[in-house]
């Protein structure tokens, strides 16, 4: 139901105290790079053989700004964790990583959960898995064809769980299937409910089936430098399987990344989004740009068109500049008719774990209506 597309995972340095690793290695090399002596925390993930506490912000504007903490654990079942951790970053073979988190925001937004990615028989499986529950507080404006002059704010409280299997074939496609059950309480903290949205939508089932089929060629899936992701899949939901409503949910993206040079990476982004007509209110799609809260702007369908260029001027810090253009729409013979969103905005990278080829940044974003800003891990498009 709802993506967080800033919720960002930082290392906690302060509470390096906590985790377990040979008295043999100097702590200090633990976060700085031999090749150049600078910050970096690649030998510190590298080496670690307890857990890695971690603490996160989110930025996102539709909740406010907050914080998550917890841990992540790379490779948790493996008894050779260091050994296999370096085997996994050096080749490309992402390690499987389990993670214990919490959240609050300030506009009273909170949750917890657990969470599991697992890239088995050398990446040919790839697994997700996430249990959790939440309590969302999130403004609602209406849609393409009913909207408000003042939002109302919605409480979505819930238990949301999420299985996931894909399997590689002719080395760069993935097809596989996700299940996601989410019952959720919606509540309306400061309006009365709108004509437009049924009692049935408050207290409902979700239960999705999402086949999927992808092509993912990128080079680095911390921090890609080349490559291209192309991905097709469709959410549907039936009475059937326990859903409280028949509908689908399709999306296309495309992904691309293009360095023009050692230093410059172009960065392409087309999504396209819809839902069939009897989708309940929030499960339509909305303009997913960097500069626009969640759900701000709903239609049946959504078309996004983004770009973002990276300037990588020495071997740790680099700049980016991007810009985006979003339309929600019901149809597409009435697509001329709805008003086109820009955003755009810039900010910096520096590379934090030099081993993983993993940047770390601040975006600042301009949308049409605020001001956001963007904590970044890895690649601002790591979500998809």
């Amino acid at each position: 139901m709802l993506k967080g597309k800033s919720l960002v995972i930082l290392v906690l340095i302060a509470s390096i105290s906590h985790v377990g690793f040979s008295q043999q290695q100097d702590s200090v090399h633990l976060f700085t790079d031999t090749l150049d002596q600078k910050f970096d925390f690649s030998e510190f993930m590298l080496s670690q053989s307890g857990f890695l506490p971690v603490v996160g912000l989110i930025t996102e504007p539709a909740l406010g700004f907050g914080a998550a903490g917890g841990a992540v654990f790379f490779n948790p079942f493996s008894k050779s964790r260091k050994k296999e951790l370096r085997y996994s970053f050096g080749s490309g073979n992402p390690p499987d990583r389990a993670i214990a988190f919490g959240m609050g925001t300030a506009n009273g937004t909170w949750g917890t959960g657990l969470a599991y990615k697992g890239y088995w028989l050398n990446d040919r499986l790839r697994y997700t898995g996430m249990v959790g529950w939440m309590s969302i507080n999130l403004d609602y404006y209406g849609n393409e064809n009913f909207k408000l002059n003042k939002p109302i704010t919605f409480n979505y409280k819930g238990l949301p769980i999420v299985q996931g299997l894909d399997v590689r074939f002719f080395d760069r496609f993935f097809a596989g299937v996700q299940y996601v059950y989410f019952s959720s309480k919606i509540a309306i903290k400061n309006a009365e409910l709108p004509d437009w949205i049924s009692e049935l939508e408050l207290n409902s089932i979700n239960s999705l089936i999402t086949p999927n089929l992808y092509y993912d060629s990128r080079n680095n899936l911390m921090t890609p430098k080349k490559g291209l992701y192309i991905k097709v899949k469709d959410m549907i939901s039936r009475k059937a399987w326990g859903a409280t409503f028949n509908y689908d949910n399709m999306e296309t993206f495309a992904i691309a990344y293009i360095p023009t040079s050692p230093n410059y990476v172009m960065g392409f982004r087309a999504d396209y989004k819809g839902a069939t007509e009897n989708a309940p209110y929030y499960a339509l799609p909305f303009v997913d740009l960097r500069g626009i809260p969640v759900m701000r702007y709903q239609g049946q369908k959504t078309l996004v068109l983004e770009t973002e260029q990276t300037w990588y001027f020495n071997k740790r810090w680099a700049a980016v500049g991007f810009a985006g253009a979003g339309k929600a729409f019901n149809q597409f013979n009435t697509i001329s008719e709805n008003p086109v969103y820009f955003s755009g905005g810039a900010g910096f990278r520096y590379l934090g774990a030099r081993l993983l080829g993993m940047y770390m940044g601040v975006d600042l974003a301009v949308g049409p209506e605020q001001l956001a800003v963007y904590i970044v891990f890895g690649g601002a498009w790591n979500r998809y």
